[in-house]
């Protein structure tokens, strides 16, 4: 429930203003007097954000807790959290866009380092329960923030700058463009454990659990590659580098390409790899995660469109395209769910995810000109 909670809270904090920002640097004729402007108006956004929340949990924090069965310590302590991990986003969206990969991975690798050793220290000498979980995750952001607060202090990302309106608007028609975008997604993603949960049982949901999990090794490959590729397109875009538009196309091709080429021998090695590390009783996951590798490899192509949908700023097309795609995955779910069980599940959640990459495919192709078709000849 923590993080479930860390999650929403990390989309209202700031906006979601990391992304906008990211975006910024793609921008025509930037100066250093502007970014700090923006940056400047971002972090006012972000305090304002701060304030709102607080205020909200401070009149309905208790319905709040009531409705969901959840402390209000535990909503304190997860908002509270959002907070200190909004600055490491920001340093980490402004390290891939000045493609500073190695101090990106440092950053990962040290956030990692110390959510281990935390939990390890907690869980032995503190807490022998889940609240050892709890802390040695915001043990670990807080080391990290304080780190790319003080980087961001150094690099001139925090410095006092002037209020623009123009800047603000910008920022709050992006972040309100996006954040129904993640809502919806994040919400969906846990839609599919409640209806296991209430349709099939409790002990299905382990079995679902191990097969998402296990697909979500090739998320993050998929998502490193997207951030490495990220900024070299959007300076190709900015810079309207007619070469480079060429040599995106060729690679977009190919990694569409591969990606269903490599489909059928990962779901097996997948579905091999639960078979041998797993109890008999999970074993009725091998089969899933074959479905959910599919599911996986379908978004990677979602992910080398949707970039052209970020750098043209017409988010709120994204939003309503998640949205669409994602309840009707969850109908189709909560219709066969009772004939094909926990099968109806995984297999909605593939067709909601073609569905979604088509239409992305679609609208990035519609929204950035691009040599799709002389890519092809030369």
């Amino acid at each position: 429930m923590f993080q479930l909670l860390l999650g929403l809270f990390s989309i209202f904090v700031g906006f979601s203003m990391n992304g906008p920002l990211l975006r910024y640097n793609y921008n025509e004729k930037i100066t250093e007097s502007r970014l700090s402007n923006y940056f400047f108006c971002s972090w006012l956004l972000f305090l304002l954000s701060t304030i709102l929340i607080l205020l909200i949990l401070l009149v309905f924090g208790g319905y709040i807790s009531h409705a969901f069965s959840v402390s209000e310590r535990l909503i304190y302590t997860a908002f509270f959290t959002s907070i200190v991990y909004y600055p490491i986003k920001i340093r980490l969206g402004q390290w891939q866009a000045n493609e500073n990969s190695k101090l990106y991975l440092l950053a990962q690798i040290t956030q990692s380092v110390l959510l281990v050793l935390g939990f390890f220290a907690l869980y032995y000498f503190v807490f022998d329960d889940a609240r050892s979980r709890i802390y040695s995750h915001i043990l670990a952001l807080a080391c990290l923030s304080y780190m790319s607060v003080c980087l961001l202090i150094r690099d001139g990302y925090m410095k006092r700058g002037r209020f623009s309106l123009e800047n603000s608007k910008d920022l709050l028609s992006q972040s309100f463009g996006v954040m129904p975008h993640l809502i919806g997604v994040y919400l969906i993603s846990f839609a599919d454990r409640f209806i296991v949960n209430k349709y099939i049982g409790g002990d299905y949901v382990g079995i679902l659990m191990i097969a998402i999990q296990v697909s979500l090794v090739l998320n993050i490959v998929l998502d490193g590659l997207n951030k490495a590729v990220n900024p070299k397109l959007f300076r190709a875009l900015r810079d309207d580098n007619y070469e480079l538009k060429i040599k995106f196309c060729k690679w977009t091709y190919l990694f569409s390409i591969s990606i269903i080429l490599l489909s059928y021998p990962l779901s097996y090695l997948a579905a091999l790899a639960v078979k041998t590390f797993t109890e008999p009783s999970y074993h009725e996951a091998a089969e899933l995660v074959k479905i959910t590798i599919l599911s996986q490899l379908i978004n990677g192509i979602y992910i080398a469109f949707v970039n052209y949908i970020l750098y043209s700023k017409k988010l709120w097309v994204l939003s309503v395209i998640s949205i669409f795609s994602g309840g009707v995955g969850i109908t189709l779910s909560i219709y066969f769910v009772d004939e094909y069980g926990i099968q109806a599940i995984v297999y909605s959640s593939l067709f909601a995810a073609i569905m979604r990459t088509i239409l992305v495919m679609i609208v990035a192709t519609k929204l950035v000109r691009m040599p799709w078709r002389m890519a092809i000849k030369v």
